[in-house]
């Protein structure tokens, strides 16, 4: 039990390990040997079944064993759209070449590795019969990995550190002499330091650091969001970032602690450049399609908060115009799930906005009891009770208790 291997979600789409059916398979992965043919059921396979494999131990589950695919067409059941493509190719302990098409396009990769050098290759590429079709050709055409992944499903993940550090499984590796190459399509602008401390995890126990830097990664142009880790295992830590010369947030950490920032920034020349001051430990980039672009919908969680707080309780307003209030909140509150767009905000702030400027007060009652000419009680002229002429009881001329005979 001990034993056990948790399997790694590495997202979604397709990822496939070519080898023997007794060789270590790559976990988050599928296994496809080179007498796989395709078949519906399955929705993957070889249109026949390649030449051979071989299983050559190092350096990982990955990259240790492969098929060889010389004139062979891999076969994926895949939904119409847009995919990235990546291809492993490569040998532990023999050179190496080998070429591919993707849909009968034209011909791409090709460059020779030596032993222990393995290339990939990325290409983006248009589904529209429901099957994706993979050529390949080569003296060799060693085949150790492919992934298929839908373009709005985008996402790549980097762990920063030294060349000699551990990289976290399914990270892409920067350490702190790479620099940006446009082949690779990531890197740093200049050299760093960088610090291993032994934990507590292979994305947090290692860092690139230095006072202004820059990283670099190519991507398609379009809405992407920014996770980023950063932290020491041994002291504190304040790291600050920025994209094309705005900030987008710090983060600081006592010793031992890690912080995380999140922020979605847009990509408009092909690449992402990120500023950074001090400690990086891990960068994880998610695409944001368009229909899922965040908003920001904090003028409209103010307002609700604000209408919220208008009560009632004293009958000020009128029971149809404070009815209508209300049905304005509750609208509102299940509109910030749904907004798409800063139309849809602005038609909902003005919507709540409205029905509480429409807001009705209650007239005040009128009070017949203090009216100066129709109050009989308390009239001059008309209060027999106190009027000198008309009082019988206390008048000097109509007293009979006090006249002199």
């Amino acid at each position: 039990m001990d034993g056990l291997e948790e399997i790694v979600d590495l997202g979604p789409g397709w990822r496939f390990d070519f080898g023997s059916s007794t060789s270590p398979l790559a976990n988050g992965y599928t296994k496809i040997t080179d007498n796989m043919v395709y078949d519906e059921e399955t929705g993957y396979g070889f249109a026949e079944a390649a030449d051979g494999n071989r299983d050559q131990g190092e350096p990982d589950d990955l990259r240790r064993d492969f098929i060889l695919a010389n004139g062979s067409e891999l076969m994926v059941d895949v939904p119409d759209g847009e995919y990235d493509v990546k291809i492993i190719t490569g040998a532990q302990t023999d050179s190496n070449d080998t070429t591919f098409s993707l849909e009968d396009e034209d011909a791409q990769g090709g460059t020779r590795t030596e032993a222990g050098e393995f290339a990939e290759y990325k290409d983006t590429v248009t589904v529209s019969d429901g099957q994706l079709n993979i050529g390949f050709t080569g003296s060799w055409a060693r085949v150790n990995g492919i992934e298929i992944v839908a373009v709005e499903d985008f996402n790549v993940k980097f762990d920063f550190g030294s060349k000699g550090s551990p990289t976290a499984y399914g990270y892409e590796q920067v350490a702190n002499s790479l620099l940006y190459d446009s082949e690779k399509g990531f890197g740093l602008n200049k050299a760093v330091a960088e610090r291993d401390r032994g934990g507590p995890d292979d994305v947090r126990r290692d860092f690139v650091i230095d006072g202004d830097y820059d990283f670099t990664v190519d991507l398609r142009d379009g809405d992407y969001l920014l996770h980023i880790i950063a932290g020491d295992y041994i002291a504190s830590n304040t790291s600050t970032f920025s994209v094309d010369g705005e900030s987008i947030g710090s983060i600081a950490s006592g010793s031992g602690e890690f912080g995380e920032l999140t922020e979605q920034v847009t990509v408009t020349d092909g690449q992402l450049t990120l500023n950074i001051g001090e400690r990086i430990n891990g960068l994880e980039i998610y695409y944001v399609p368009e229909d899922e672009v965040s908003v920001d919908v904090t003028e409209l969680e103010g307002l609700i908060e604000e209408a919220k707080a208008i009560s009632n309780e004293e009958k000020t307003f009128t029971d149809s115009s404070y009815a209508s209030l209300l049905e304005a909140i509750e609208a509102a509150e299940a509109a910030l799930e749904a907004i798409t767009t800063e139309e849809q905000l602005q038609v909902e702030i003005a919507s709540l906005q409205k029905a509480m400027d429409e807001l009705e007060e209650v007239p005040e009652p009128e009070h017949p009891g203090k009216g100066h000419k129709d109050n009989p009680g308390k009239g001059p002229l008309n209060n027999p009770g106190k009027g000198p002429m008309d009082n019988l009881g206390k008048g000097p001329v109509n007293n009979p208790r006090k006249n002199k005979n």
